[in-house]
């Protein structure tokens, strides 16, 4: 710089006298550059600054000198305050390497440099990334809509989603931090209980309920039954003293567990085909009650004086 005399306004309203000699080869800032950053820093300290103003004095002393840190700062306090937080960030880094006045203490522009990066999250808005199963699908929040593979920008904080897809639709809800990216995948696929689709009217529901009930049954039952053997075998050995009395209560535990499941499995079974022949029937497809086919299909099983009952 020619006047070491003057007067350099940092940011953030520190004045520093320019009254250190210049170091032998080092870079200053010019007169020109000095009396433009001193107009930004008057502008930033308004109440409602003028943003774009403030960007082309700073481009202009850039382009009158040197590329010095200090320039550079008020560029990146200047991007972060408009929201562009990603050109900061980048001007930041540059700030840190460029060349220093040495009228300038190099670490109060390394302290604003750390004050600037931790408001990252409190002045930069967050960007939420969609990524969606369905390219139909829609997303809207507040009263905005998008649509995916959008980049959305927004404030920090908790952010409602609304996702609809066809006549499907639910809420999501993403906690945004600023300066943050956040991929939002959207798993949402069309339904396959749509009333539009010919395998999904009342006999197909019904078939579904009826098949799965009688597989559950079915399953239920056989570990009941393979129980009871199990149980029988344990006994005959303790009997005929192929294993202890105490060797045989240690099998018996398995013996209970498959039977604690298979009882309780095959009921869930009858009651699940019992649902979908009687329940799912009344919401329509009058004709086809009874099994999908018109019969009724019935199960008995005795299990060691235990008779369990299916009727579908």
């Amino acid at each position: 710089m020619n006047a070491k005399n003057g007067t350099i306004i940092l940011l953030a309203g520190a004045t520093l006298i320019a009254s250190t000699p210049s170091l032998a080869f080092a870079e200053e800032l010019t007169d020109a550059q000095v009396e433009l950053n001193n107009q930004v820093n008057e502008i930033l300290r308004r109440e409602d600054p003028d943003l774009a103003l403030a960007r082309d004095l700073t481009v202009e002393a850039l382009r009158e000198g040197p590329r010095m840190d200090l320039l550079l700062l008020a560029l990146a306090r200047i991007e972060q305050l408009d929201d562009n937080c990603d050109i900061a960030a980048q001007l930041l880094n540059e700030t840190e390497a460029a060349p220093n006045d040495p009228s300038i203490p190099r670490q109060a522009i390394a302290k604003r440099i750390e004050v600037y990066r931790g408001q990252m999250k409190e002045l930069c808005s967050g960007v939420i990334e969609l990524e969606c199963a369905d390219p139909d699908t829609s997303v809207r929040i507040g009263q905005n809509s998008y649509t995916c593979q959008e980049r959305i920008k927004l404030a920090p904080g908790l952010i409602s989603l609304n996702v609809s897809l066809g006549e499907q639709s639910r809420i999501m809800e993403v906690d945004l931090e600023g300066a943050a990216t956040k991929r939002v995948t959207i798993s949402m696929t069309r339904s396959s209980g749509a009333s539009t689709t010919s395998n999904t009217t009342p006999r197909t529901r019904r078939r579904i309920l009826v098949g799965a009930g009688a597989a559950s049954f079915l399953a239920g039952t056989t570990l009941t039954a393979t129980s009871v053997a199990r149980a029988r075998s344990i006994q005959e050995q303790v009997d005929l003293y192929q294993i202890t009395y105490e060797e045989g209560q240690a099998q018996e535990g398995s013996v209970n567990t498959m039977r604690a499941v298979g009882i309780p499995l095959a009921l869930v079974g009858i009651a699940a085909a019992t649902y979908g022949i009687l329940a799912v029937e009344e919401q329509g497809d009058a004709a086809t009650r009874g099994t999908p086919d018109g019969a009724r299909w019935k199960v008995g099983v005795t299990l060691g004086g235990l008779t369990l009952h299916g009727s579908f």
